[in-house]
């Protein structure tokens, strides 16, 4: 879950107007389709943990025709919606969140010293308004720039703390996006909810 430290999103928060869409995904070359949902699940941790809050119910159909790829339907309970692309072998790497309101779009581009774009991007856009985030202090440095770094630190000072865990740490909050991977591991057409008992209907 380390993309919940990226320093690119230090300070990612979504206005006030409701969120209505999401879309993205990620794509890797190469990939071994049968173990790649433990990689997807850094996308589909970051939408949900992002958007403040994890999905009510999820679909999730896998199709392997030229190519093996996921798609995943999300709904959160306020009627948001989220459609995610997971590609394990596909012709870039890339991974890709763009949160729509009613007048603004968030795009945000994961750093990837491999993809498209190294260092990441991050743009807001309200209205005629474009702002670009930059990356605060982390160019060039992978371990930085993908919150690996960072998030460990973060693990040690939540350990040495009296306090109750931080969000980001708290491995409850997790339980919908492993559920999804644990799904997208079957390979089929699928749909999971999420509750207080989460359960899999194949």
């Amino acid at each position: 879950f380390n993309r919940r430290h990226t320093p690119l999103l230090r300070h990612f928060k979504l206005p006030a107007s409701p969120l209505k869409h999401v879309q993205g995904g990620m794509q890797r070359l190469g990939r071994h389709v049968p173990s790649f949902p433990s990689t997807a699940i850094h996308v589909i941790d970051s939408v949900q943990y992002f958007a403040g809050q994890s999905f009510a119910e999820a679909h999730i159909l896998f199709e392997q025709n030229t190519q093996a790829r996921w798609t995943i339907n999300g709904i959160w309970s306020d009627g948001a919606t989220c459609t995610l692309h997971i590609v394990p072998d596909g012709v870039t790497h890339y991974e890709q969140l763009v949160f729509e309101g009613k007048d603004y779009s968030w795009e945000v581009e994961f750093p990837n010293r491999e993809g498209r774009i190294p260092d990441g991007k991050f743009v807001q856009k309200s209205g005629s308004n474009i702002q670009v985030i930059t990356d605060p202090g982390a160019k060039g440095n992978y371990l930085e720039q993908m919150g690996y770094a960072p998030a460990f630190r973060g693990f040690l000072r939540e350990l040495d703390s009296k306090e109750t865990p931080s969000p980001a740490y708290r491995l409850a909050a997790s339980r919908s996006t492993i559920s999804i991977m644990d799904v997208m591991l079957l390979r089929k057409k699928s749909a999971v909810w999420f509750g207080s008992s989460p359960c899999l209907s194949v």
